[in-house]
Order: structure tokens, then C-alpha cells, then sequence
């Protein structure tokens, strides 16, 4: 199997991957029509559990948080990449944080539990042989801090 050029000589790899969810815009404008009506009868003006959720490019954490760290930590295997930092996630050891619904349908089906896959690759990563570091942080920011 070829090899990605540039990579030789590293010495550790960084893994920042997640799967990125959206929000159903039907979903949304559902929420937004409601909320008139729940202030009415007394109830929350928003019932954010009701929003609905797709991952962008039907990735799935699943796929990209669990088998797309796999593959990363494989690939620095065969560079000889001798430490991995993993950036996974807060929350991974509480398999009822409710990211874990983030993309699941109501009855439970569907395609969630993004902090259930980051634990299994943190464990696939614990178990490989790697010197690693592991940090949970509690979010990201995209712009400038405020």
C-alpha cells in the first residue's frame, strides 16, 4: 500500500475528527411555529429534544469518529509515528450525555451515540501499543473569542 508522501520522519500525529451534525430545517421552522403556542399553555417556548439532526456528508460518527480514527492510527502505525494525541470529546464515559441522541431518531433508531464511537476508538487507541495523550475538551470555538 502506497503511503502519503511528506508524512516520513514523523514523530506524532494529532486526531481532531468528529462528525459534524446539522439540524433538520423542517425540524427547526416546527420548533419556531410552535413556540407561540407552548407560551400559551405555559410550556417552554422551545422543546430542544423535538429537534431533528443529520450529519453533514452522511457521516456518521460511526464512520468518522470510530472506523476514520481507526484508519488514522493504522496509517501512523505503518509511519512509525511513535505518539498520538487523540482530541476526543468530553462526556464519553456517560453513555446517557445527551449528545448520544444527536442524530437518533425518537424511537431510538438512527445513527447517533457520537460519544459512545469516540470511547470505542479511545479504547481501540489505548489497546494499540501507541504512547498517547487523550484530551477530553468541552468544546470548540470557530471565531474569535469573545
Amino acid at each position: 500500500e502506497d503511503l502519503p508522501s511528506g508524512l516520513e520522519g514523523l514523530e506524532a500525529m494529532i486526531v481532531c475528527t468528529s462528525a459534524v451534525p446539522r439540524i433538520s430545517q423542517r425540524s427547526l421552522l416546527k420548533c419556531i411555529l410552535l413556540a407561540p403556542l407552548n407560551l400559551v399553555r405555559r410550556k417552554k417556548p422551545i422543546d430542544f429534544k423535538s429537534l431533528r439532526f443529520k450529519w453533514k456528508h452522511n457521516g456518521y460518527p460511526e464512520v468518522v469518529d470510530y472506523y476514520g480514527q481507526i484508519k488514522q492510527f493504522n496509517l501512523a502505525k505503518k509511519l512509525g509515528v511513535k505518539h498520538i494525541v487523540l482530541i476526543s470529546s468530553m462526556g464519553v464515559t456517560d453513555r446517557h450525555h445527551f449528545l448520544n441522541n444527536v442524530g437518533k431518531n425518537p424511537d431510538g433508531s438512527g445513527n447517533g451515540d457520537i460519544l459512545v464511537w469516540k470511547r470505542k476508538a479511545e479504547r481501540y487507541l489505548v489497546e494499540s501499543g501507541f504512547d498517547y495523550t487523550n484530551l477530553h475538551p468541552r468544546g470548540f470555538v470557530d471565531g474569535p473569542r469573545g
